[in-house]
């Protein structure tokens, strides 16, 4: 009777293990919508949905962006603004950590972005 009840307890401990394993956390990737600052204050993006954002910089203001976020790790860019001109969309490496999102730029020119590391301050 003893190994019946521990063989149900394991059985149940395993059973919680794997389903906590593969619950889906699809929400934990995404950013938070709203501005978006970066820390030398020349980038202001405005996520407006999960798939587009606007920047503004004292060269552009609102320009439209589509983005999506391919793993945790790795984020698409792509230009849509009024210059009606037609880019490619970019691949780039970020990080997310609280309030603080830091964009790899140096890889890929992305239309509209300096080529270097760019860390963005959530407002």
């Amino acid at each position: 009777m003893v190994k019946s009840i521990g063989l149900v307890a394991f059985s149940l401990v395993v059973i919680l293990i794997l389903a906590n394993c593969s619950k889906d956390d699809s929400d934990s990737n995404q950013i938070e919508l709203g501005i978006w600052i970066s820390t030398d204050k020349k980038d202001t993006l405005e996520l407006i949905s999960q798939t587009n954002f606007n920047k503004s910089n004292p060269l552009m203001q609102d320009e439209n962006y589509d983005y999506k976020l391919l793993s945790k790790d790795s984020i698409r860019i792509g230009y849509r603004g009024r210059l009606f001109i037609d880019i490619e969309p970019t691949h780039h490496k970020y990080t997310l950590a609280g309030n603080e999102m830091t964009i790899d730029f140096t890889n890929t020119f992305c239309f509209g972005f300096d080529e270097k590391v760019i860390t963005y301050i959530q407002e």
